[in-house]
């Protein structure tokens, strides 16, 4: 005959204890919410997103201006790189002016004429021949211009930009010095550099200003001076 296993009726010796029955301080801070906010959903409200997108659109009226202003300011490094080309090319050329092809010494040294662009002593040659702005952009395209022609300094300078650039080059010599304090009466340049970076008609300007230094017989230069930088 079959039997039935034992099966004691009080089994909490086998039993497992009890879990706790105090609930953890989240859930109770959670059931509190619960209970004071029945219709509570989750995501954002409305206010929470207008505040959200009128931050946003706070932080890009920002940024934008400053990254554009900081965008011109690389592009003006074009400016001043190309302006100690210049200076090198003036010195290299007024070294080589010691002396004629024949050997003859020349009674004045001198930096790059430029005769053709001038009306007298001291005028600038400029290149590219437009004024900044003056093609609808402020960059100027690629051999926008000729740098080689005979009877302008660029040549006898060394100097020519084969890319686009953003800026316009001027250079005039004196044999004589008047108005300089770095070398005065004595031989000198003048270089510079303009653009208009975001063609709003105000100009950047960038000045160099160097010579022939009697005292320690080497050709000298001063600082770039700036106007409006980044415009």
């Amino acid at each position: 005959m079959f039997k039935r296993p034992f099966q004691p009726k009080n089994l909490w010796f086998f039993a497992p204890p009890p879990l706790a029955s105090k609930p953890s301080q989240l859930s109770r801070v959670s059931r509190l919410y619960r209970a004071h906010h029945p219709n509570t959903q989750g995501g954002f409200g409305l206010i929470e997103v207008v505040l959200s997108i009128a931050i946003v659109g706070v932080l890009l009226g920002i940024a934008i201006p400053v990254g554009r202003h900081y965008g011109r300011l690389s592009r003006s490094s074009e400016a001043v790189t190309n302006l100690g080309r210049l200076f090198a090319g003036s010195r290299n050329y007024y070294e080589r002016s010691i002396r004629t092809p024949l050997g003859k010494e020349l009674k004045k040294r001198h930096f790059p004429s430029t005769a053709k662009s001038r009306q007298k002593e001291g005028d600038f040659a400029a290149k590219p021949a437009g004024m900044p702005c003056s093609l609808g952009s402020a960059q100027y395209p690629a051999a926008s211009t000729a740098w080689n022609e005979a009877d302008e300094p660029w040549r006898d300078l060394g100097f020519s930009i084969e890319s686009a650039h953003f800026f316009r080059y001027l250079y005039a010599s004196e044999l004589s010095c008047t108005n300089s304090a770095l070398v005065k009466g004595q031989a000198c340049f003048h270089a510079q550099a303009q653009g208009d970076l975001d063609c709003n008609g105000v100009r950047s300007f960038y000045s160099l200003h160097g010579g022939f230094d009697q005292m320690s017989g080497d050709v000298v230069r001063g600082s770039i001076l700036v106007h409006r930088r980044g415009e």
